[in-house]
């Protein structure tokens, strides 16, 4: 089973990813045009650090798939799908899902190598505000029976009144829901030119909370994840 997720702005459409989950159970996200926002920059970082990086930071390398295995419970990024993995780490295995699993969030922006009409298939998209360039998506796996709440504590500073805009879409996959968590703000445009990912994994994790031009601000924090 797959879904495709598109944004729009200005009467464009942009394509930000496509979720898969197979028959192992296995979930795949395909993002579009993204480079990948590496987690060895938190390594000597503690709960809390600010991170403010750079987009020319993060390197050229375009993302072929995330994974998230649900037998063994690895999760990595391939930037090739015939070469080794990048970035392995171990999370919550889930063959049979009985808690949240965390699986990345993703700067999805307006940019031109991501512009795309949807096609065919099952598609939904976001529409932003006309103010507004890029989204941020933050994306869960779930049982299929269970509701779930998820609570957000950033702190953001700002310089001017801005609209802070949250919405939440819930997709029906073969074993389980997926749960994309959006968030945009008309605090800034960005005039960076690919999306970005970054997987999470249960502990210590950073959570994007907005992207300035070309830098993107975030924050170290500890994911807890409570069994359902």
């Amino acid at each position: 089973m797959e879904w495709t997720i598109y944004i729009k702005s200005e009467e464009k459409s942009y394509k930000a990813l496509k979720i898969i989950q197979g028959a192992n159970h296995d979930i795949t996200i395909i993002p579009k045009n993204a480079v990948y926002f590496s987690k060895e920059i938190i390594r000597g970082l503690r709960i809390g650090d600010q991170i403010q990086l750079e987009y020319k930071d993060l390197g050229d390398k375009i993302i072929d798939h995330y994974s998230a295995h649900a037998t063994s419970g690895q999760r990595h990024i391939k930037i090739n799908p015939t070469a080794p993995a990048s970035e392995p780490s171990m999370g919550m295995k889930f063959k049979k899902i009985e808690s949240v699993i965390p699986l990345g969030s993703m700067v999805a922006v307006a940019n031109e190598g991501s512009q795309k009409e949807p096609g065919s298939g099952q598609w939904f998209g976001f529409n932003l505000p006309q103010d507004v360039n890029y989204i941020i998506m933050d994306l869960f796996a779930i049982p299929k029976k269970f509701n779930v709440k998820f609570n957000y504590n950033l702190n953001i500073q700002n310089k001017k009144d801005t609209k802070e805009c949250i919405d939440m879409k819930d997709i029906e996959m073969k074993t389980c829901r997926i749960i994309v968590h959006t968030r945009c703000t008309n605090h800034e445009l960005t005039d960076i030119s690919h999306n970005v990912f970054f997987q999470h994994i249960e502990g210590k994790t950073a959570i994007i909370s907005r992207v300035e031009r070309g830098r993107i601000l975030a924050q170290v924090v500890d994911l807890k994840i409570d069994k359902i």
